[in-house]
This record gives structure tokens, C-alpha cells and sequence, in this order.
């Protein structure tokens, strides 16, 4: 996969982004983490994208995303009401990201490098999450459940995250010693991350406008 390719399958991202704009008003609160992660991955990669055309490591950046990502997705669960039984699980897990991460990430040499118990930590969350979720919704949901935007979003965090823990793994086990290996397995999710993009923008299509309630 060559460079142009790279940058055409991160640039997908702006497709839901820019659905989620123009819906944003008309949109109800529960979805509102969701559509703000993606405007901060967006953004994310319009920094990535300029920081490689003057020759740096996208490494530092990505880094600080991943804290984000993982804290705006939680917040995203917390309002699909996961933690309705357990009200302190929410700041639990938050705090338990935030401590994970600096401990990961304690000085600039290690912020500026990739590390693996962070990554596993916060991927393993939302793909038990994803699953809780659209367990409850096949036995709740009363439509079409793949025109639900909370199953289809969770359909795509289940399928990416899974394959993030999958790499991580890799490295673990040191299978990333060859840089054919490396290439491949950064090609898969390279094309994984574009379809789930064109998979969020599905979701952003399907959720439904917000009610509009006038006084009698």
C-alpha cells in the first residue's frame, strides 16, 4: 500500500465527520460523544497528515489521540446508559484510562514511542462494551436492528478494536520482526479503518432526528 493510499483510506473519516455536522443540531444528546470523536479524530488526522509531510513521527500525536478516543468512547457508553446499575463504574474507568495512560506514557522518550498496555487496556474495554450493548439491543430493540445507529456503531468499534488488540498482540509476541509482516498488517488496518468509517457515516445516516416537543 503506498503512501496515496494511506492518506485516501485516513481521509474517509471526514465523510462521517461532515454528516455528524450537518445533523448535529437535529441530533439527540445520547449521540453527541460519538459525533465529537469524530470531529477529534478528524482532526487528528489532518495533523498526522501535515506532521508527515515535514518528515516526523506522527507517533506523539497519535499517542495523545488515543487518550481521547478511549475517554470520549467511554462517555459515548455512558450515555447508552451502561453504567445505569453501577453509577461509580463511569469515573472508575475513567480514572483507571487517565492512570493507565501516564503510567504508559511518563516522560517525553516514552510518549514519543509505541507502547502496548494502554492500547490493549482501552481496546478490550470497548469491545466488551460494544458487545454488552448490542446484546441488550437484540433483545430490546424492536426494529430493524441493522438500521439502529447505536448497533451499527458498535458493530464497527467490535470489528476495529478487535483487530487493534490483534496487532498489539503481535508485537507482544515479537512477530513484528520482519518489515514485510509490519507492512501487511498496517495495510489490513489501513483498509479495516476506512470501512469502518464508511460504516460510521451508515450510523450517522440512520440516527433518527431529535424529537420536537411544543408546549400545549
Amino acid at each position: 500500500m503506498n503512501h496515496t493510499q494511506v492518506v485516501l483510506c485516513s481521509a474517509t473519516i471526514l465523510f462521517p465527520a461532515i454528516a455528524g455536522i450537518i445533523k448535529f443540531r437535529n441530533t439527540e444528546r445520547i449521540y453527541y460523544p460519538f459525533i465529537i470523536y469524530l470531529w477529534v479524530a478528524t482532526l487528528n488526522e489532518i495533523i498526522s497528515y501535515f506532521i508527515s509531510l515535514l518528515g516526523y513521527s506522527t507517533t506523539l500525536n497519535n499517542n495523545i489521540f488515543i487518550l481521547a478516543e478511549a475517554l470520549l468512547i467511554l462517555w459515548q457508553f455512558k450515555e447508552w446508559e451502561i453504567f445505569h446499575s453501577y453509577k461509580k463504574g463511569y469515573a472508575i474507568l475513567a480514572l483507571a484510562l487517565v492512570a493507565i495512560w501516564l503510567l504508559d506514557n511518563s516522560n517525553i522518550e516514552r510518549l514519543s514511542s509505541i507502547t502496548t498496555p494502554f492500547r490493549l487496556f482501552y481496546s478490550f474495554m470497548i469491545v466488551l462494551m460494544s458487545i454488552h450493548i448490542n446484546n441488550r439491543l437484540a433483545f430490546t430493540y424492536k426494529k430493524n436492528l441493522l438500521k439502529s445507529p447505536m448497533f451499527i456503531i458498535c458493530c464497527g468499534f467490535t470489528i476495529y478494536f478487535t483487530y487493534k488488540i490483534l496487532v498489539e498482540v503481535f508485537w507482544i509476541y515479537g512477530l513484528n520482526s520482519t518489515k514485510d509482516f509490519r507492512i501487511d498488517v498496517y495495510a489490513i488496518l489501513t483498509w479495516i479503518n476506512a470501512l469502518i468509517n464508511i460504516l460510521y457515516l451508515v450510523a450517522i445516516i440512520c440516527i433518527p432526528k431529535k424529537p420536537h416537543y411544543t408546549e400545549l
